[in-house]
């Protein structure tokens, strides 16, 4: 594509959409032929024509796209030079292994050097790994989306080709949590899938369940359909049932289109299940077997399907009941897609390799788990794909919002004409900024290869006005040039004249390409200025929802068009959008970066650190030898030991005070106000329609009706619990967490500087440590930096617990406070029952269960406020016991090595022998080239921070 004013770069070689002037097209008729075979009824241009043999061989073609050749991100842990420096780091300590092992003199030090070099090996990058989940409404785009993003055609599955459950509740496509990992090295198969299935008892209870839903709903459509007397079993049914008021006349449609979704959800599940038994072969044939059901728990056909889903059981595990994961490879996207379907969706014709089943298992399937090479994994990344939480399947819904709650990162997903005026799109980002806070949330808008013909609403630069203008003028004229073209062609016909008709419809189709290329040019005009506009107006509406302070990342891509640019493509018709304009390179570059920083301070703190420690603990314990007087120096380690564990505890109960404590009171004091506020929200609901009121009731309060939009009681309720709280938790989160850690690697480091003063200034240890005082110092000093990481590894679990309360406090999830809270007062009104004939005459049902939900919701000694504070109230101060336990111990840990390097090297009593004195030496020696290479290392490290900063 050509570069218009520097916004594109050339990713694509120019031969994409410039061919050679001289390669004019020829027409495409038989060599032999003198004439050209086109009918005077047609078009002039067939386009049924074949193109000359000789001119396809000559016909360049552009190579798939391969995203390794992606270039790095511009941040420290992609620089060229970091892995010369982490493999410095690892020769370093190879080195010194090599010599403790081939080394004439093997005594009790050396073998203890070996132990401790083990622990240095290498840096540890656990602790970067991020998992990202994408969510948004079906249709969006996030199976193509994650096509792409992995680099895989065919890995996910596209909504066209899957069949979605009627009437079942939910739009998804796929039915079970997709999970995209990165390649292990003992994997069999370049592409491998393991398939979770939920324990065996699961199986049976599921089954049941929706037997029992199946067997609601013929009871509820009995009674509709006839007005006679109920027997005493459907009486129950209606009192479990019925909603209306004595006063409301209107049926009960909404608690009926529930109990239509349950139902429809059974038969398809039990189609999906059992499809090769006549009794499920067709949805008709579903039907009329489940409609012989008499009760809720009928013993026939209840056996009937456990004993089918024994088979199946069976036939997957071959009988061993402690399995639950069956494992799939493949060396094609396409052919492990093939393998996995049946396990997460509704296929035509299924069939489960490896068995005999011919079925879809996705009813019992827990997650899938995908281990593939990709760059958007290759840093530790994980990706999950989550279905819709609309699905009726309850059980389901829970565990796709903990996977939600659990994960770093969320994706929000949506077509990009609609997405900056979408309400849901603003809530799903509300939500997960709620969920992590700052940098947690990505906005992807797809299909921005489609763009409306009016420009409507796309708003263009004055430069980038001109040159549209002048590609559609140039579109124009190149229209007119072929329109009086194609009447010289006609006349070219009518006279006879071949020749000129061929020359004539050379033109026509040189002008065609050149039309072509103008129209992919004005696309990318459109495409590149609304994007701009759709991306700013999705950041103003966040900022403005959520006062975050940092900017949205917003992508727009095109799939579509990237898919294109994967496969290659002819030169002579290239995408309609350059590579760079889908922008799916930019989005994949983002998720591969997002983990980098944290891995660079992993490896900085690896390279300078850790491997100085090691270095500098073995040139102190070979320098100290044995000594007379050891009492001192012994005794101010453990006192030293004991001091640093007094300042952890000191400091952490001071925490529990202030803040955790003034939180705490904060929300005791703040208490009647959250109930005045809870009350008018109760006021306000009681006045809904109450069959309305009831489903909301049913769905704890997280519905939409027919008449009622989408709500979420529970977040209303808690708008004025984050107005109060969010300011507090975020102060606590990125002040208080950092006072206290360094109050704490503050108090150590005089500890620290206090003992080695004691060191340098003992008689008996001037008298032993020939040289070895120093090397003590250094010593204490690089021990010091590794209490001072352990603090701020501290400082980051802690604010991990405080985000996590912080979370659980304010929003709505199920594991939540207020959402546990408020799930009993749910079941409590989801209990009271229409009053019979003659009891609790005046008082409706409606009213019954408004009044106790009022009563409940604001209750303020034992309701969900006042529970909503003690649950705050234990997990913090669990969060700082837990914390202050794991420094204690990592301290600990730490000063009894202080210890035990000092009391191992001062009662040494092996023989100075030559042997040893030489062995002495040489660690000595190694040590000082040791510390040359990490010097080295810090300045090269340095260079990647100034390089890719300055960048």
């Amino acid at each position: 594509m050509p570069r218009y004013k520097g916004r594109f770069k050339d990713t694509c070689p120019a031969t994409a959409d410039a061919r050679p002037e001289e390669k004019k097209l020829q027409m495409a008729n038989d060599s032999k032929s003198s004439t050209i075979p086109l009918k005077r009824s047609a078009s002039p241009l067939n386009s049924n024509r074949q193109r000359p043999q000789n001119e396809q061989d000559d016909d360049e073609k552009i190579p798939a796209y391969n995203a390794e050749s992606e270039p790095q991100p511009l941040l420290p842990m992609y620089h060229p030079e970091v892995a010369e420096i982490e493999r410095a780091g690892v020769n370093l300590i190879e080195k010194f292994e090599d010599f403790l092992t081939k080394h004439s003199y093997q005594g009790e030090e050396a073998q203890y050097f070996l132990q401790f070099l083990n622990s240095y090996r290498k840096p540890s990058f656990e602790y970067s790994q991020i998992r990202f989940v994408l969510i948004g409404r079906s249709g969006v785009g996030k199976s193509s989306l994650l096509n792409t993003l992995l680099g895989y055609e065919g890995l996910s599955v596209y909504q066209q080709k899957l069949t979605v459950i009627k009437g079942a509740g939910g739009k998804s496509v796929t039915y079970v949590i997709q999970e995209y990992h990165y390649a292990t090295p003992n994997q069999l198969a370049p592409l491998q899938a393991e398939v979770e299935f939920y324990p065996r008892s699961v199986w049976k209870e599921k089954v049941i369940k929706h037997i029992g839903d199946f067997w609601i709903f013929l009871q509820k459509r009995g009674k509709r359909a006839s007005n006679t007397n109920c027997t005493m079993e459907e009486e129950i049914v209606e009192v479990e049932l019925e909603e209306s008021d004595d006063e409301e006349e209107e049926a009960d449609d909404d608690k009926m289109d529930e109990i239509n979704k349950l139902a429809n959800t059974a038969v398809a599940v039990f189609c999906a299940l059992f499809q090769n038994h006549p009794e499920f072969s067709t949805r008709n044939a579903a039907w009329r077997f489940l409609e012989t059901i008499n009760s809720k728990d009928d013993p026939i056909v209840t056996q009937k399907l456990l004993g089918w889903t024994e088979d199946i059981h069976a036939e997957i595990f071959q009988n061993k009941a402690i399995d639950m994961t069956k494992t799939f490879g493949a060396a094609h996207a396409a052919q492990l897609n093939g393998d996995i379907r049946p396990f997460i969706s509704n296929v035509e014709n299924p069939g489960i390799k490896g068995t005999k089943l011919r079925c879809c298992l996705w009813p019992f399937v827990k997650a899938v788990r995908y281990s593939l090479s990709s760059r958007a994994l290759e840093p530790g990344n994980i990706i999950v794909d989550c279905p819709g939480v609309t699905d009726i399947d309850l059980s389901r819904v829970d565990e796709t919002r903990r996977i939600i709650h659990s994960s770093q990162v969320t994706i929000v997903v949506d077509n990009v004409d609609r997405a900056a005026s979408n309400d849901i799109v603003y809530r799903q980002l509300e939500e997960a900024f709620r969920r992590r806070r700052s940098g947690s949330v990505i906005m992807v808008c797809t299909k921005t290869d489609i763009v409306s013909d009016n420009d409507e609403g796309i708003e263009y630069t004055l430069e980038e006005q001109k040159d549209l203008d002048r590609v559609r003028n140039s579109i124009l004229e190149i229209r007119k040039s072929t329109k009086r073209l194609r009447k010289d062609l006609i006349r070219a016909f009518d006279e006879g004249d071949n020749e000129k008709a061929r020359s004539i419809n050379i033109n026509i189709i040189l002008n065609d390409q050149e039309e072509r290329k103008q129209q992919r040019s004005e696309l990318e005009f459109q495409v590149i200025a609304r994007n701009r506009g759709v991306s700013r107006a999705i950041q103003e509406g966040y900022r403005q929802r959520t006062q975050d302070p940092e900017e949205l990342p917003v992508f727009c891509l095109s799939n579509a068009e990237y898919v294109k640019h994967m496969r290659g493509y002819p030169a002579y018709d290239p995408p309609k959008l350059s590579l760079e304009a889908t922008g799916v390179p930019q989005f994949r570059g983002h998720i591969y970066g997002r983990p980098g920083e944290g891995k660079f301070a992993t490896l900085e703190y690896w390279d300078t650190t850790l491997l100085s420690t090691a270095l500098n603990r073995m040139d102190m314990l070979a320098k100290i030898s044995r000594l007379e007087r050891k009492e001192k120096i012994l005794k101010s380690c453990q006192q030293a030991r004991q001091d640093a564990r007094a300042v952890v505890k000191e400091k952490f109960d001071g925490f529990g005070v202030n803040p955790f404590g003034t939180i705490v009171k904060k929300m005791g004091k703040d208490e009647n106000k959250y109930i005045q506020k809870a009350e008018e929200k109760c006021l306000e609901k009681s006045n809904m329609a109450p069959q309305s009121y009831g489903a909301f009731m049913r769905h704890d309060g997280t519905y939409e009706t027919k008449k009622v939009p989408a709500q979420n009681w529970n977040e209303e309720f808690l708008v004025v619990v984050r107005k109060e709280m969010d300011k507090i938790f975020e102060l606590v989160h990125g002040r208080s967490c950092h006072g206290l850690q360094v109050q704490i690697t503050e108090g150590i480091s005089v500890i620290m500087t206090g003992l080695a003063k004691i060191l340098q200034e003992d008689p008996s240890a001037k008298l032993g440590f020939s040289g070895a005082g120093e090397a003590f110092q250094v010593y204490l000093e690089n021990r010091t930096d590794e209490i001072k990481q352990q603090c701020i590894t501290m400082e980051n679990c802690l604010k991990s617990y405080v985000r996590d309360v912080h979370v659980k406090t304010t929003t709505d999830g199920p594991d939540n406070y207020f959402t546990i809270e408020m799930k009993k007062v749910y079941d409590k009104v989801n209990k009271i029952r229409k009053p019979r004939k003659g009891r609790g005459k005046g008082l409706s049902l409606h009213s019954h269960r408004s009044a106790t939900f009022t009563a409940a919701v604001c209750k303020r000694n034992g309701g969900p406020f006042y529970e909503l504070r003690n649950h705050v109230h234990v997990d913090l101060d669990a969060a700082n016991t837990k914390c202050r336990k794991e420094l204690v111990n990592d301290v600990d840990g730490l000063f009894a090595e202080i210890e035990g390097d000092a009391r191992r090297a001062l009662s040494s009593k092996h023989e100075e022998t030559p042997q040893r004195s030489e062995w002495v030496s040489e660690v000595v020696s190694l040590v000082e080239e040791g510390r040359s290479v990490i010097l080295d290392i810090k300045r090269r490290l340095a260079i990647c921070k100034g390089e890719t900063k300055d960048l």
